[in-house]
């Protein structure tokens, strides 16, 4: 099998795992000392390889500035996804979270790194009726659920904003030390807010499922996930890359399924879901027929 299917299945079963994981951890921690200490896991992976010397490429100080500014709204965001899972489904959020391509796009366009295509447009408001569904029909349910997808749509403009970062000032950064980079900066700060917010209540869990789950965030979700995906980007089209969007929210609801997730959507959260990937989708497929339609290279 192709190197490259292998990483992309590979981190689209790590990542679409992470959002039921963050719900388990949740159970037996605090949402900012959970985020702290996830990232703390992941980074010292990553402290070890770069001791052991594997990586001998230094990036430029502009590019350790981006890569760090990059990290800073990975903490805001994270932060945000954190409270956000304490009341709603990983399913729910993950399809939430499906819309950063769509929010990459608009970023890309502020910035003036792309230019607007009408099948995006089409697609954002595809998304965006689909969203608007989802938030109404948490708001039927109770506030807490509506509070909860707000701040995932938050999370998921932050999340934009890092994307295009590390997409056009982190290229030419190998995958190992943008992703410590990242998960660097996102560990101290996360881990300076849970202390001034939450050290004083911390404690450690009864149950041993939310620290396995912590576990299991650490050093697989986040090292091994975000090390697989940053290497994966590097080697595939953009339009691949993109089109894990929509694959982690179907394997999120999945695990939701199969664990018989309490937080359960009605049939019209699901109409809303089906919405907003759909607006996802779109684009996507345009793209993926466009360049399929367009005659190979003459060979010299």
């Amino acid at each position: 099998m192709n190197a490259n299917v292998i990483s992309y299945v590979v981190s689209a079963l790590f990542l679409g795992s992470n959002w039921y994981a963050t719900r388990i951890c949740l159970q037996g921690y605090k949402p900012m000392t959970a985020a702290a200490l996830r990232f703390t896991l992941a980074s010292l992976v990553f402290v070890v390889v770069l001791l052991m010397g594997m990586v001998k490429s230094k990036p430029t100080k502009s590019e350790f500035r981006w890569l760090a500014l990059s990290g800073v709204l990975n903490a805001v965001q994270y932060t945000l996804f954190y409270f956000a899972l304490q009341s709603i489904s990983g399913g729910l959020a993950a399809v939430i979270y499906g819309t950063v391509q769509l929010f990459v796009a608009l970023v890309s366009i502020i910035a003036r790194t792309e230019k607007i295509k009408p099948i995006q447009i089409a697609g954002g408001l595809i998304s965006a009726a689909g969203l608007a569904f989802i938030y109404w029909d948490r708001l039927n349910l109770s506030d807490s659920q509506a509070k909860g997808v707000v701040l995932m749509l938050a999370a998921v403009l932050v999340s934009a904003v890092s994307t295009v970062i590390i997409k056009v000032k982190g290229r030419g950064v190998s995958p190992i030390l943008t992703t410590a980079i990242f998960l660097g900066m996102s560990a101290i700060l996360i881990g300076i807010g849970a202390g001034i917010k939450e050290g004083s209540a911390f404690h450690f869990p009864e149950s041993y499922k939310p620290t396995l789950a912590l576990a299991y965030l650490g050093f697989i979700g986040s090292a091994a996930g975000f090390g697989v995906y940053f290497a994966m980007m590097k080697r595939v089209t953009v339009m691949t890359a993109s089109s894990i969007a929509f694959v982690l929210p179907i394997v999120a609801l999945t695990i939701d399924w199969i664990a018989n997730e309490p937080l359960r959507m009605t049939g019209n959260a699901y109409f809303g879901v089906a919405l907003t990937l759909a607006g996802v989708v779109l684009p996507f497929a345009y793209n993926l027929r466009a360049a399929r339609a367009q005659p190979p290279p003459v060979k010299a």
